[in-house]
């Protein structure tokens, strides 16, 4: 995990008003190779980042976890393969998926993830972010990495 991550993990406060649906899921996901690969944990076994609910799952290292499990050759590096992280937005009360550009309008893939999370009935909004390009990425323009900010500096 980064350290930019662990310093914004806090616990999350389920209170008997709460309406999260607490078997929707959160993590994160690949796509490689006509495969979809998820990692996830229930929204009420998540963390709070920020404004949102997540997971502290590193793609970095599940990647590492896929190279030695499945039939993928050890060349190919997480940061060229299309990925996401799904979140629960705690001031929309709506889940955020954060992906890669090429999944934006695969609508088969969108489905797969959203089944797959347990995101069925909820509101689910799909948003490119250049934290998840494909290749070398720039973190200036990252939507999830301002809101990340923008919420701790509130927090100060």
């Amino acid at each position: 995990m980064s350290d930019t991550l662990s310093l914004l993990l806090h616990p999350v406060d389920f209170s008997p008003d709460n309406n999260i649906e607490k078997s929707s899921r959160v993590g994160i996901f690949f796509y490689h190779d006509g495969n979809v690969f998820f990692r996830s944990i229930t929204v009420g076994d998540g963390c709070k980042i920020g404004p949102f609910i997540g997971s502290d799952f590193d793609h970095h290292d599940y990647w590492g976890m896929l190279l030695s499990e499945h039939d993928i050759p050890k060349s190919v590096k997480y940061d060229f393969v299309p990925r996401g992280r799904v979140l629960f937005d705690t001031q929309s009360a709506s889940y955020i998926i954060f992906l890669s550009l090429e999944f934006i309008n695969n609508n088969d893939i969108n489905i797969m993830i959203k089944e797959y999370f347990n995101l069925r009935g909820e509101i689910v909004n799909f948003e490119y972010d250049d934290y998840y390009k494909v290749g070398p990425r720039t973190l200036h323009n990252s939507k999830y990495i301002k809101r990340l900010l923008s919420e701790e500096l509130t927090e100060l």
